[in-house]
């Protein structure tokens, strides 16, 4: 359960995150302008 504590590993998580959201906004937005 110490790993979780590890700032690289928040770090990298919140990294994956952030990366998926945006990917996923874009993915929508590309999809509003084509229709």
């Amino acid at each position: 359960m110490t790993y979780l504590t590890q700032p690289y590993v928040v770090m990298a998580i919140v990294a994956i995150a952030i990366f998926s959201a945006v990917l996923l906004a874009v993915s929508i937005s590309d999809a509003r302008l084509n229709r």
